[in-house]
């Protein structure tokens, strides 16, 4: 899935492949390492896709994914600026403790 969203010539492609990385954050907590080959990408995907990849790395909760995220907060469109502020705070968030399933 990642490959898809990261290496497909098709912005509809990567943007459904990372919506589908998006709903398997709503059920279960993903770690940092299995997402993280977004970032070297980030710098390439249009203002939509780079708006998900933002919400994917600050779902993980892991401070590792601040300096990916950080330099987003100055993009020109609005809503990866605001994308990018909301995945810092959950960044924040990894204080919290972490629910490895939250369907149960």
């Amino acid at each position: 899935m990642l490959t898809a969203a990261i290496e497909d010539s098709d912005d509809a492609v990567r943007e459904s492949a990372l919506n589908a990385i998006c709903n398997a954050f709503e059920c279960r907590d993903l770690s940092l390492h299995l997402v993280a080959g977004l970032a070297p990408c980030l710098h390439t995907m249009t203002a939509p896709l780079l708006e998900h990849a933002l919400g994917i790395l600050g779902s993980t909760r892991d401070p590792d994914a601040y300096p990916m995220i950080e330099p987003y907060r100055q993009h020109p469109v609005d809503y990866v600026r605001e994308a990018a502020v909301m995945a810092l705070a959950d960044l924040s968030a990894q204080n919290t403790p972490a629910v490895t399933d939250r369907n149960s």
